[in-house]
């Protein structure tokens, strides 16, 4: 129908896909579903009031029509809502339930199908095509095919009078859902909101309502018992409909019309079911098919007549886009010479407002030269094209090219259309391009080399004035010659090779010896062929070059290659040069000895000579070089040739011309296989030290004269978790930090310094604290000079926890844990140390438990050790923090109490003790009552004593007790 829209339509999704993807709420939802099931039921009880085949079917059923809209708008999920209106619709005539839910299936399958096509067929709800009318009949005839045969069938099944005919069953029931969908489904599918307010609001909208009105009484007149039924006025009425909708369809296009016939369609259905109307006959079905066939005729009318409506709108939409939119300016003048439109084009042009225009006189709109055109228009004689300059105030004349096109309208007065297309730049080009060959042959009269074009005939079209100096003639001689005439046969037929490839647009260049001036001279002539966009040759351009002195140049600097290639071609390595394009331009003897080439590889790029393997490998450092850097790097051999090294050193140098410009690469490569092999057998050596000392319980590292790290076993990963990658090569105070560094400082001078250095240090490791044995042997050459250290550090964790733990045995009373009488002595003599320097009192108690002697020999020695470790239990609870408890020996044992404020705090802590070691001890089964005899000497700091005078008074207080009947505290004399 229309290009424009059709592809819009194509491009923007249908309302219903988009609104099939919505999400509604649950309210939204259950309101769908309520309005569909709903209307569906209200429709088809409408339908079943005027049935034309039995009780089921009906000439006019429109819930066909809600059926298909609500899949179209809504999808599949209003699929139990189309079934629930039909299975009760269907049972609301009678018969089996079954056959209600039977037929419910194919109604609802019928209309998804017909929704389904339309969303297949690229239907658009607007129906601006005429090919969106064409897929909605298509898609409802077969979506109606499955609900008429499926219904009928069951219908049949059930044994309904109806379907003894069955095929006047089923094409009632095809025609009726067919009818029904186009008259409900295409008001509801084609219903939005902007279409509405287009069809109803507004100037124009005002008037569509009007029409609607008109056509709602005219339904109301004649089915609403308003007129009798042979009354002169019901057929005037009956046709108005017609006229009115197809005035709306012409005016609000698809929506307006089809909600006419929707309301028409109803009013009469609804009045011939009441027996109202023309249509309400005394044969039933005879009213049904007269209803049926007004209602299709109005329905069918209107839809093509909205089809030709928006085909009409659409061609003045394209026409009024292709005048606002086209870069050429078009007017539109009447046969008065009045202009009646002008385009934004013509505005943008000559600077004037478009929307001013219309009313005025061509002529006064178009000034200068253009002026012409009204002869034109009064002629109605134009030529093809008229080229004009039009004045424009303040800015340069405006050239165009004008066409003018006079035609005939329907009322029979005649139309002209002006184009005009703005040439101004066009022909300002043509100026520059003319002054461009002025000065092109300025240029190439001063060109110091034979400058011609030739075409395809060979002739000349164009010679430099450089012919008079070469060939002796002036350029004006040889233009219009060919070249056979003007070079003669023998000249013509040396270069016609080169001729003829040219013509055939391949490129020419080549050299030739010639006379000049009675002299041999030397020639660089170049064929570029003139190539058309399309690939055609249209002749070619020429350019002669006396290059005598350049060839002389080249055999000088040919002698002096061929000196150079001998002296390279002694020398024991690769020796080239390569251009830019990675091609050797010079390359000595070597290349064919070591790789056994057979022929020199100048000419060829390096893939050719070696392949493109070896190509990739070198590439990057041959741009490296390109790009003006030196650049050095090893090089394996993959090619393995009998004579080729296996390692290479390659030297990449820029060569560079006068003025700076790098043109190529030298090259020098060297044999470098025996460092290699010293060099993997050194690597080699490494693998195997590293393989040993990844696997010593020990730190094992390197370090050079300055200061960094060279070598790192395994074991520093695993104790300290350093990455030995990024540690190697680094400075040693980086890796180990400045605080290890610093305490270690001393240590690795004095190594450095040629001295073998051993000490012990803790440290900290990912497994918590170790004691390393640190060794640093200096690494000492021949010369006598340090080049480094290496350092040992063994871990001796375990045997410093035993030497601690020997010497904690060799100081604590196993049995009862308390201090023994090595570890008493030095802690008496500390605690005598500080009452002499603070003059605060000390108290020493001695204890000895009574009649232990009893109990080991009545209870064994088990009981009595356990007695012994009750005891010191006991002991340390009743003492202060700062109190020492010891064994001396057997039952006998030691207090010291420290810092006292005076002789009643001793006393107390040893009442305590007193209390304390009175209750009785458990033993097994066994309860034992266990006394303690005790002696306090006690130290006021005016006395000055020593460690075995105090025992002696603290012994001497302890037999007093004794003596007193023991389970008492006995105070030495002071």
């Amino acid at each position: 129908m229309d290009s424009s829209d059709s592809s819009a339509a194509r491009m923007t999704p249908a309302r219903a896909d988009a609104a099939a993807r919505a999400q509604p709420t649950v309210l939204g939802l259950g309101v769908r579903f309520v309005m569909v099931a709903a209307g569906y039921y209200l429709t088809a009880r409408l339908g079943l009031l005027i049935p034309y085949v039995g009780t089921h079917i009906s000439l006019v059923w429109l819930p066909t029509g809600i059926a298909v809209a609500a899949f179209r708008r809504w999808g599949a999920g209003m699929t139990l809502a189309v079934y629930v209106g039909a299975v009760a619709a269907n049972a609301s005539v009678g018969g089996p339930l079954w056959v209600s839910l039977l037929v419910g299936v194919g109604n609802t399958a019928g209309t998804a199908l017909a929704a389904w096509l339309l969303r297949r067929g690229g239907f658009d709800d607007r129906l601006l095509r005429r090919r969106d009318v064409t897929v909605l009949l298509g898609a409802v005839a077969l979506g109606m095919c499955v609900t008429s045969l499926n219904g009928v069938a069951w219908l049949r099944v059930a044994g309904a009078p109806e379907s003894a005919h069955f095929g006047q069953a089923w094409l009632a029931w095809f025609v009726g859902d067919s009818v029904g969908a186009l008259l409900a489904g295409v008001p509801l599918i084609a219903w939005s909101r902007d279409d509405a307010a287009k069809a109803f609001l507004g100037r124009a909208g005002v008037g569509n309502m009007a029409l609607q009105a008109i056509v709602l009484a005219c339904g109301l007149a004649i089915f609403a018992g308003a007129l009798d039924k042979d009354s002169a006025l019901v057929f005037p009425l009956l046709a108005l409909p017609t006229l009115v909708l197809a005035l709306l369809a012409m005016r609000g296009g698809v929506v307006a019309s089809s909600t006419g016939v929707l309301v028409l369609a109803m009013a009469a259905a609804w009045g011939t079911a009441r027996g109202l109307g023309p249509f309400a006959l005394r044969d039933a079905s005879s009213g049904s098919l007269a209803l049926w066939s007004y209602v299709t005729a109005q329905a069918c009318t209107s839809l093509l007549i909205s089809g030709i409506g928006m085909a009409l709108q659409s061609s003045r939409r394209q026409f009024a886009a292709f005048l606002q939119n086209t870069p050429d300016g078009i007017l539109v003048i009447d046969e008065q010479g009045t202009l009646l439109h002008a385009n934004a084009a013509f505005a943008a042009m000559t600077g004037l407002d478009a929307d001013a225009l219309p009313g005025h006189r061509a002529s006064e709109v178009l000034l200068g030269d253009a002026r012409a055109v009204e002869a034109l228009i009064a002629d109605g004689a134009a030529p093809a094209v008229t080229e004009l300059t039009l004045p424009r105030a303040g800015r340069e004349p405006l050239h165009i090219e004008c066409a003018v096109a006079r035609y005939q309208k329907a009322s029979g007065h005649w139309q002209t259309h002006v184009i005009l297309r703005d040439v101004t730049q066009a022909r300002r080009a043509q100026a520059r391009l003319e002054t461009s060959e002025a000065r092109l042959k300025a240029v190439s009269d001063h060109v110091p080399a034979l400058f011609a074009y030739v075409d395809r005939s060979q002739t000349y079209r164009f010679a430099n004035a450089h012919f008079v100096q070469v060939m002796g003639v002036a350029p004006d001689q040889v233009i219009g010659r060919t070249m056979r005439d003007f070079l003669g046969e023998s000249a013509h037929d040396e270069l016609r090779p080169h001729i003829e490839g040219a013509l055939r647009g391949e490129r020419q260049k080549f050299e030739r010896t010639g006379w000049k001036q009675n002299a041999q001279t030397h020639f660089l002539a170049e064929y570029v062929p003139d190539r058309r966009a399309d690939g055609s040759v249209d002749g070619f351009f020429l350019m002669v070059l006396d290059i005598t002195d350049r060839h002389r140049a080249e055999l000088a600097l040919a002698r002096s290659e061929a000196l150079v290639r001998t002296i390279a071609n002694q020398m024991p390595g690769l020796i080239s040069r390569m251009d830019r394009d990675y091609r050797y331009t010079f390359a000595n003897a070597y290349y064919e000895r070591w790789f056994a080439l057979g022929e020199s590889p100048v000419g060829r790029t390096i893939a050719e000579v070696f392949g493109d393997a070896v190509f990739d490998r070198v590439r990057g450092r041959i741009d490296e070089a390109l790009a003006g850097r030196d650049v050095r790097f090893d090089f394996s051999n993959t090619m393995n040739p009998p004579d080729a090294p296996a390692y290479m050193e390659v030297h990449y140098v820029p060569d560079r011309d006068e003025q700076g410009r790098v043109t190529g690469v030298f090259s020098l490569v060297t044999d470098r296989s025996e460092s290699q092999r010293a060099r993997e057998r050194i690597e080699a050596s490494e693998r195997q030290l590293r393989a040993v000392t990844d696997n010593l319980p020990m730190l094992v590292t390197y370090v050079d004269a300055e200061e960094r790290l060279r070598f790192m076993n395994g074991t520093f990963h695993e104790w300290l978790g350093v990455d030995l990658a990024k540690s190697v090569g680094r400075p040693l105070v980086d890796v180990v930090g400045a605080e290890h560094y610093e305490s270690r400082r001393e240590h690795l001078r004095a190594a450095l310094a040629g001295k073998r250095v051993e000490f012990e240090v803790v440290s900290q490791t990912l497994s918590g604290p170790r004691n390393l044995q640190t060794v640093y042997i200096p690494d000492a050459r021949p010369d006598g000079k340090v080049h480094g250290i290496f350092t040992l550090s063994t871990d001796v964790t375990a045997l410093k926890n035993v030497q601690q733990e020997l010497q904690r045995l060799a100081r604590i009373d196993t049995l009862t844990g308390l201090a023994n009488r090595r570890q008493f002595d030095e802690l008496l003599e500390q605690a005598l140390a500080r009452y002499r320097r603070t003059q605060r009192p000390l108290a020493l108690i001695f204890l000895d438990i009574d009649h232990f002697k009893a109990i080991n020999d009545g209870h064994g020695h088990g009981v009595g050790d356990t007695v012994l470790k009750e005891f010191a239990a006991r002991l340390l609870q009743s003492l202060r923090e700062t109190d020492v408890a010891a064994r001396l020996s057997g039952d006998e044992f030691v207090v010291i109490l420290d810092g006292l404020a005076a002789r009643d705090e001793a006393v107390a802590v040893a009442n305590k003790l007193l209390l304390a070691i009175r209750v009785p001890m458990t033993v097994g089964d066994r309860t034992l009552d266990v006394t303690v005899s005790m002696g306090l000497a006690y130290l006021d700091g005016s006395v000055e004593v020593d460690a075995k005078a105090l025992m002696v008074r603290a012994d001497r207080a302890l037999y007093r007790a004794k003596d007193g009947g023991r389970d008492a505290l006995g105070l030495a004399e002071d």
